[in-house]
């Protein structure tokens, strides 16, 4: 998928093991639809990059981070980032986002 830059959101920026490696993360979200998909995933092939995308209601992710199963540390960054934000209000159709 494709998402112009200007549609990026920064979430946050962490090191995955500071002091042990200088691996830094750049997290950002970027609402996007069925309409910007060019590929079945993405990633630029002269790079290597064998990007997948996973798609699954708010609910299980929620589920997830909650039961354990989701154990990498930029996902449940952003999943729990994505939680936090006023979509999550009542009243709000969750629905737009599954």
């Amino acid at each position: 998928m494709r998402s112009p830059a200007s549609l990026l959101r920064p979430i946050s920026t962490f090191f995955l093991s500071p002091g042990g490696s200088s691996e830094r993360i750049f997290l950002f979200y970027a609402q996007v639809n069925a309409a910007l998909r060019t590929g079945a995933g993405g990633g630029l092939e002269t790079e290597h990059e064998d990007v997948r995308v996973l798609s699954l209601p708010l609910s299980e992710a929620r589920a997830q981070i909650a039961d354990g199963r989701l154990q990498d540390a930029k996902t449940l960054v952003g999943l729990q980032w994505l939680l936090l934000q006023p979509h999550q209000r009542p009243g709000y159709v969750e629905k737009a986002f599954d």
